[in-house]
């Protein structure tokens, strides 16, 4: 998951023409008249922590099925104030940095099956809940794919880690994404794209969670 200050760039010039949620000079449609991008990330910044905070003193109630469209509404609540299309999924290809990421026609069958196998080895990390190094192998590995899915315009930092939140809650634990810099997430989850290797993504995971108190 890189992190959401970071710039998204087009794969193909027509990839820009074609994006419905991006206006003729390049800056994403919002709901606040803003009309460029860094007054636009300010503002959404401001926003989005607030509605994250909310969502995080309610994250034993605003659960969902571990889904694409779990995800979607969490991107909704997240970003309903700033952009008219929150919620929905992309509509062009994109990449930041070093990662390309997955063609957008491909984000739903894609998610299908990774959302498919969360759900089938859900129960199985509940039942093996006290181990630890378990839950970090299969969470890095679910949270890279994910990040490489990339299934929103904007806003798919904060949608995926509220969401690897929700899972570990489930799991009772809790993870402070706060101590985790950008060059740390980048430097893992490039890793884990690139090379196979999520080490580092688990390790991330593993040094910031925390059993909840009962």
């Amino acid at each position: 998951m890189l992190f959401d200050d970071e710039l998204h760039y087009y794969l193909t010039e027509e990839d820009f023409f074609d994006d419905p949620f991006c206006d003729e000079n390049g800056v994403l449609k919002n709901n606040l008249g803003i009309s460029n991008t860094k007054d636009l990330n300010d503002a959404e910044k401001a926003l989005s922590a607030l509605q994250n905070t909310r969502l995080q003193e309610n994250i034993h109630i605003f659960l969902g099925d571990f889904d694409l469209e779990h995800l979607q509404n969490i991107h909704y609540e997240l970003f309903q104030d700033v952009y008219p299309w929150a919620g929905q999924l992309r509509q062009a290809n994109t990449y930041k940095g070093e990662c390309i990421f997955l063609r957008y026609l491909n984000i739903v069958p894609l998610s299908s099956l990774l959302f498919s196998c969360l759900k089938n080895n859900f129960q199985y990390l509940i039942d093996n809940k006290e181990n630890i190094d378990l839950i970090c192998t299969f969470l890095a590995r679910f949270f890279v794919v994910l990040n490489y899915i990339h299934p929103f315009r904007e806003g798919n930092g904060r949608s995926q880690r509220f969401m690897l939140g929700q899972i570990l809650f489930n799991l009772g634990y809790t993870i402070d994404w706060t101590t985790v810099s950008s060059d740390a997430m980048n430097q893992a989850v490039i890793s884990g794209w690139k090379q196979g290797n999520f080490k580092l993504t688990e390790k991330m995971i593993k040094l910031n969670i925390e059993k909840l108190v009962d």
